[in-house]
Order: structure tokens, then sequence, then C-alpha cells
């Protein structure tokens, strides 16, 4: 016999109570998509270094825009 996983989804509500609850260790690296808590990968140097590199571009390119 199969048995059937039992999952449940949460709201954003939900998950900032848990957090605020301390249900999750500090430093943890989750976020919530379509209801389902996720362990978010690790952030390497290149990563890291092209995020730098668009937030600069928006910055100066944001008194262009609006």
């Amino acid at each position: 016999m199969v048995g059937q996983l039992l999952t449940h989804k949460f709201t954003t509500h939900q998950y900032h109570l848990m957090h605020d609850a301390g249900v999750f260790e500090h430093g943890d690296r989750l976020e919530l998509i379509n209801g389902e808590i996720t362990e978010m990968s690790s952030i390497d140097r290149k990563h890291a270094a092209c995020v730098i590199r668009v937030t600069k571009l928006l910055q100066k390119n944001w008194t262009i825009l609006f």
C-alpha cells in the first residue's frame, strides 16, 4: 500500500507569525513560494557581484526614470 504525502500551504501571514514565534533559526535562508517554505541556496561571489552591479545601475538611473 502506498501512503499519501500530506502537505500544507502556508499564507504569508502564517509564515510571518512562525518567524515572529521563533520557529526558524536565526540566519535560515528561507522563502515562501506558492505556499511552500523552501530553503534558498547560498549566494556565491558571482551572484553577489551581479546583484551589486544591477543595484548600482538602478540607483543611477532612478532619477532619469522618475
